[in-house]
């Protein structure tokens, strides 16, 4: 019955540098193998944990973290990560996890709020795209079930809130698409602006049951124009309306 304790503090580390590279190519159809073998979960039930981490500059998928503070506990098959508290692009997350390995069929829940993050930059950094602008909030409770992608579609739960403020969609003029369609979705002149769509507040709320996430009332609302929007998207079916 291992019981482990560590209290780790780093000044930076970026786990870009460990992890494997991305493959440029889609690797062809996997030959049809035999059925994937269960997981022993046994070794972690097992397992007393108490740790502490810091890092005052992470790096991780490109994005740039600080002051990252992560405090994580095992014992009899439940691990918890309560508080998970960092500092990233003039914003800031908080969150906690629970992972129930105590069965064969792992459960898993993430809580996670995200106040006032600059879109712009960190999607720049991660996507290295450039097509929304404005100061970021969430609040995304999430709930799931097993340890293989298809299996967390299908038992994937919760609910939660996506708002973004003073900002604007990159790309496309949506006041300007009853004026002249071509100048809404074209690209601009050589040397001149981007179209653009600025807004005031963006709101995105959506609930997911059993893989299927339904947005009741996303809205945009701007000076010159207002947006609402209502549909599903089945995370199993790969479908959307």
């Amino acid at each position: 019955r291992p019981n482990l304790a560590f209290d780790m503090n780093l000044d930076q580390i970026n786990l870009d540098r460990y992890l494997p590279p991305k493959s440029e190519q889609q690797s062809a159809p996997a030959e049809k193998t035999a059925p994937k073998k269960k997981t022993d979960y046994e070794p972690l039930r097992r397992l007393i944990l108490d740790g502490a981490l810091k890092i005052a500059k992470l790096t991780v998928n490109k994005a740039h973290i600080e002051d990252a503070v992560i405090q994580i506990n095992a014992k009899d098959g439940i691990f918890n990560i309560d508080p998970l508290k960092l500092n990233m692009y003039q914003g800031n997350a908080a969150g906690k996890a629970v992972l129930n390995v105590t069965k064969d069929t792992p459960l898993s829940n993430v809580n996670l709020q995200v106040n006032k993050i600059q879109m712009s930059p960190l999607l720049k950094d991660v996507l290295e795209k450039d097509f929304l602008e404005g100061v970021t909030s969430a609040d995304i409770n999430l709930a799931m079930a097993g340890d293989d992608p298809e299996k967390i579609r299908k038992t994937l739960n919760g609910k939660g809130q996506l708002q973004v403020n003073d900002g604007a969609i990159v790309g496309i003029d949506l006041a300007s698409m009853a004026r002249n369609v071509q100048s809404a979705f074209g690209a601009a002149k050589p040397g001149g602006p981007r179209p653009r769509t600025d807004f005031t507040e963006l709101a995105i709320p959506f609930t997911i049951e059993n893989g299927i996430t339904n947005t009741p009332g996303s809205s945009l609302k701007s000076p010159f124009i207002r947006i609402q929007a209502v549909g599903t998207t089945d995370l199993v079916k790969e479908t959307l309306d």
